[in-house]
This record gives C-alpha cells, structure tokens and sequence, in this order.
C-alpha cells in the first residue's frame, strides 16, 4: 500500500505524532509512507528515515481557494488518503470526496478530556489500520550534514561543558512563563550550578528574548544567543546541550525526543494533553523558579 498522510500541524504536533507515523510505516512496509506537512517541519521530515518522502503542503496547491487540479491528480497516486487537513471544511471535503473517494478525513484535536495527542493520534489510524505496536517509543531525530558541521562550529567539539538551552518563548503570550522567572533561573543555573547558559530564540521569539537578554545584561551575567534557522539545524544544536528548560513549543517537544533532560513549564495549556514525550521529561504546571530549579538535578 502506498499511504499518504497530511498533516497540517506545528512543530509541536508533528513531532508528538511521529511516534504513531513511525508505527505505522512499520505496519505498512518499505516505500509506503508520504508525508505533506507545513513547511517549517519540512526539512525535520526529509531527515527521518521511516519517512519515504516528504513535501510542503504548500507545494501541492492544497492551501489554494479554488483547490488548484494538480491537488487532485497528486492524491490519485496514492492507495489510500488520510488527512487532517480541511476537516471542518465540509466544502473541501465534498469536493475532494467527489474526485477520489479514498480519503479520509481526521479530526485534528482529541476528542476526550485529558487524552494525550499521541494517544489520540493512535486510536484514530488503528480504527482504520489495526493495531500499531510499539507506538510508545521515540523515534530517532536526524539532522543533515551541514547543520552538524554549524552546531559544531558553533559549540565548540568540546562534550564536556555544561551548557543550558533556554526557551521563553511559545506560540502565545499566554503559555509564556514570567521573564524574570525566566532570568532568575538563569542566573542560579549559572552562578550556583556552573552551567553555560544559552538562549534560543526561534523565528517567533524576538521578543522574549530580546526581553530576557535586556533582563540578564543589567546584572551582567555571561550568555550567549542562539537564532535558529531550520528544525534539522536545532536539533543538531541541542543534542550538544546536558540541560533543556522551556515552554510549552515546539521547540521544547524537540528536546525531549532528542533524549536531553528536559524541564518543560505548563502555563495555559493542559500538560494530559500536551506534555512533551520522551526519556528525561519533567512537566511543571506554573511552577515557581524555587520549584524549578529543585527539579533540576544537580
């Protein structure tokens, strides 16, 4: 069977469901997985071997209004369809139903109380497919060669440094934690436990880290800032770091799939849902920076 999947999520779904995807490639065989994702997961994508390929939703018309003809002899390629685009847009569904009727549309959120996104994700293709096992386990992050040799660059080959990434930032004000929480963490996490700090600052980030870095030079405490171009170029920066601490992001789900001790700070959003999966994961919901930094290991 040649599957494809369309998947219109953030960084933070994208990276949540790739356990399932993974999962499912094994259940389906060799050659059998496309995935069309937004952009911004596009090169992530390219670079996970159970993915065949991998293209930009952008690239396929499928964000056009009226839906362009090339939209539909791309999906007619495919044995079966499963999107989790367009779904509510029952204009787009009639009309995509009534070229080739080997689509299914899938609800984009959980549909229970407290249901991880995972788990959701789960349910919804084994209802089509069967039983998916080992779900659970986290698939492996790559990265290119270039962004190895520019996290290398930049880091320095030395792998005995202690060295903190920081996050404050998120997809909204909301889910954002204090910056001067953000900032006394920083100065304790570099003064008492003598760890390089770096603050990472995604293309939304601007300003809460413009914010922190204004907050962290008043006292004058070393750091360095780190503007992250790609997911592949991050990944290969962060698996260089022994500490993570961040928001509820995207960003944040990346450093806990790459198997980084990881604090991930819960403010708006329900952590049963969202919480970030992997190996070394503390989740806090409106923590302090005293309850913080005691869950940080020394």
């Amino acid at each position: 069977m040649k599957l494809l999947c369309i998947f219109p999520g953030a960084i933070g779904d994208f990276i949540l469901t790739l356990p399932v995807f993974k999962s499912l490639k094994h259940k389906l065989g060799p050659n059998s997985l496309e995935l069309w994702v937004n952009r911004i997961n596009l090169q992530l994508a390219k670079n996970i071997s159970f993915i065949d390929r991998a293209v930009a939703l952008s690239d396929t018309g499928i964000d056009r209004y009226p839906t362009p003809k090339i939209f539909f002899q791309l999906i007619q390629q495919f044995d079966q369809v499963i999107s989790w685009f367009g779904t509510t847009n029952i204009d787009f569904v009639q009309s995509v139903k009534r070229v080739y009727k080997q689509v299914k549309f899938l609800p984009f959120l959980p549909d229970r109380p407290n249901q991880h996104l995972t788990d959701f994700r789960t349910l919804q293709l084994e209802t089509i497919f069967g039983k998916l096992s080992n779900y659970k386990t986290i698939p492996e992050i790559c990265w290119d060669t270039d962004a190895h040799w520019y996290a290398e660059e930049l880091l320095g080959h030395s792998q005995d440094k202690n060295r903190v990434a920081i996050h404050p930032g998120a997809s909204g004000l909301q889910k954002q934690w204090a910056i001067n929480n953000f900032s006394d963490l920083a100065i304790s996490l570099t003064n008492d436990r003598k760890l390089e700090s770096f603050l990472i600052q995604g293309p939304l980030d601007r300003n809460p880290v413009s914010m922190l870095s204004s907050s962290l030079e008043k006292t004058g405490m070393p750091f360095q800032k780190i503007q992250i171009k790609s997911l592949s170029q991050l990944a290969a920066i962060l698996s260089h770091f022994q500490l993570y601490v961040g928001n509820d992001s995207g960003i944040t789900h990346l450093a806990a799939f790459l198997g980084i001790p990881t604090v991930a700070i819960f403010i708006s959003t329900n952590p049963l849902i969202w919480s970030p999966r992997g190996s070394h994961v503390t989740v806090l919901k409106q923590p302090t920076v005293e309850q913080v930094l005691s869950n940080i290991p020394h």
